[in-house]
């Protein structure tokens, strides 16, 4: 079967359906990694940040929900969470001076300011949605219809 190079037009539609397919990947792979399996539903709210002299966009909150429209809570059972746990209780000594002993994370307090410095670091590197708000549904991965720059003649 014979292939010819997309047209301009179907490049860009190409291009703009990967990019949000990556961004839903991005996304659905994050609230399965905190929130677990039950995540189907993540809302991201963006709000400008103003420095010096320029504003620009950051993610002022990302809420995951189930399939019933309930918010959930980190699942610390997931893959992702067993594998920072297993991070934070290995000895001070072998992960640096600035570390504090393994049995920190036994306080409340200080479990949930661990929790929520691993959340804020995995969402630091979540894309910004470009409109200010996005939903993604896990279930439902945005339609590509070019997998590739070649369609069939």
């Amino acid at each position: 079967m014979p292939y010819r190079r997309l047209t301009e037009a179907e490049m860009q539609t190409f291009v703009e359906e990967f990019v949000a397919y990556q961004r839903w990947r991005v996304y659905a792979a994050y609230a399965t990694d905190l929130y677990g399996a039950a995540a189907e539903r993540v809302d991201v709210v963006a709000g400008i940040e103003r420095g010096d002299e320029f504003r620009y966009l950051v993610i002022d909150a990302v809420e995951v929900f189930d399939a019933q429209g309930r918010q959930l809570d980190p699942d610390l059972s997931t893959d992702w969470w067993r594998s920072m746990l297993h991070e934070a209780s290995i000895p001070a000594p072998m992960r640096g001076p600035a570390q504090l002993e393994s049995s920190w994370l036994e306080e409340d307090d200080n479990r949930q300011d661990w929790m929520a410095d691993a959340i804020g670091e995995r969402r630091a590197a979540l894309p910004v949605p470009p409109g200010g708000y996005d939903t993604f549904w896990l279930s439902r991965p945005p339609k590509r219809r070019h997998r590739n720059i070649y369609a069939p003649e």
